[in-house]
């Protein structure tokens, strides 16, 4: 099974729920792996912390199509926002890549 990344605000973690990237803050040493399950306690740190926003993974239903698509689409927006940019420019072009993959998952 695919899956994908959403960001979410911290306050709708949920134990159970699986990180997609890791996860650090506050002004102690807090951190959670990438592919941790949350328990109970790790979103009362998530709120101790006051962390805005977390990164989980969620199945991904969408067919091959539909992930093509969704990837066609995004790219033509984000090249109507990247109009004015040099993207010859390897730097842009590397933003505009990261930029693309990042709203495509």
């Amino acid at each position: 099974m695919r899956f994908r990344q959403e960001y979410i605000s911290s306050h709708l973690a949920a134990p159970g729920m699986v990180l997609g990237a890791p996860t650090t803050g506050g002004a102690m040493a807090f951190s959670l792996p990438p592919g941790h399950a949350l328990t109970e306690d790790n979103v009362l740190q998530l709120e101790r912390h006051k962390l805005e926003f977390i990164v989980i993974s969620v199945p991904d239903s969408r067919t091959e199509d539909q992930v093509a698509d969704d990837r066609a689409q995004t790219s033509d927006r984000l090249r109507t926002t990247f109009a004015g940019a040099n993207l010859s420019d390897p730097y842009i072009a590397s933003l505009f890549e990261q930029v693309l993959e990042f709203r495509s998952t």
